[in-house]
């Protein structure tokens, strides 16, 4: 009896080492888990913004308009960046990440192309 609870004692102690080994990597796995779903939301906006940017700016709006556009959705620390050629457009945002995602450097980024309508003309009679 006396070596059953001399074993008890023991490994009361082994389960307070544990938890605390433990402990930090399960939250840390918290943090990740988190950190993604955040991601997953902000890269749905930043794409949807990119959408409606490529979109106004085939109808004729400038790059300043889209700055003001996309300040409004998604902030400040978005870069934009327009190209075109010709007839086509290419807009891409890019923005960081959140979280843990930002502490490694990961961006999110949207690229959308689109034909950019002509100026002054009317399909419609």
């Amino acid at each position: 009896m006396k070596k059953l609870r001399k074993n008890f004692i023991y490994e009361q102690g082994m389960v307070s080492v544990e938890w605390a080994l433990t402990m930090p990597l399960f939250l840390l796995t918290v943090l990740i888990c988190l950190s993604l779903l955040f991601s997953v939301v902000e890269a749905q906006r930043v794409e949807n913004t990119a959408r409606i940017a490529t979109r106004a700016y085939s109808l004729g709006k400038t790059e300043q308009e889209l700055s003001k556009l996309i300040v409004e959705n998604l902030g400040n620390d978005v870069t934009l960046n327009v190209n075109r050629a010709e007839d086509m457009a290419t807009v891409k945002l890019t923005r960081p990440a959140r979280g843990v995602f930002r502490i490694l450097g990961i961006d999110i980024s949207a690229k959308y192309k689109i034909v950019v309508e002509p100026v002054g003309v009317s399909y419609v009679k």
